[in-house]
């Protein structure tokens, strides 16, 4: 089996362990509070500071996403034309 191959199971099959393990991650006293309560104002403020913390990620999903599917398309059009 490739190497490279065998190290990118082992890092997913930690990622999933590690998501597994975690249990509610409270960020502040005012999210734990949120998550607690029925207030909504605090609760929306802990959706917010959930919200604000995935978006670079999503970003840069995005933006990996719309390169490969570029160089994809670039490599399919150099195919037919040669």
């Amino acid at each position: 089996m490739n190497l490279r191959l065998i190290n990118v199971r082992i890092s997913i099959l930690f990622f999933c362990c590690l998501l597994l393990m975690v249990s509610t991650a409270d960020a502040c006293p005012t999210c734990k509070l949120a998550l607690e309560g029925t207030d909504h104002g605090q609760q929306g403020y802990a959706y917010s500071i959930m919200f604000m913390m995935t978006m670079p990620f999503l970003i840069a999903l995005g933006w990996t996403l719309f390169i490969w599917r570029s160089l994809k398309q670039a490599k399919k059009l150099a195919l037919v034309q040669a």
